[in-house]
């Protein structure tokens, strides 16, 4: 069974995704908006340090 409804958010976040993907010409368009970003922004940006990895009963197991 379909359930036919409209929900307010979605349909914003499809429609601003489709605004930004006209805007720059694609997704490909868009990363690279992004990566630009990212360099004039650079002092403005935080790394954090990687997080160790979460051992699990199967990473266990392969290491056995």
């Amino acid at each position: 069974m379909k359930m036919n409804f409209r929900d307010p958010i979605v349909a914003e976040v499809h429609e601003l995704r489709a605004r930004l993907l006209e805007r720059y010409g694609g997704s490909e368009g868009y990363a690279e908006h992004l990566r630009e970003l990212e360099i004039q922004l650079k002092d403005r940006l935080v790394e954090r340090e990687p997080r160790p990895p979460v051992k699990t009963l199967k990473s266990s197991l392969k290491a056995s």
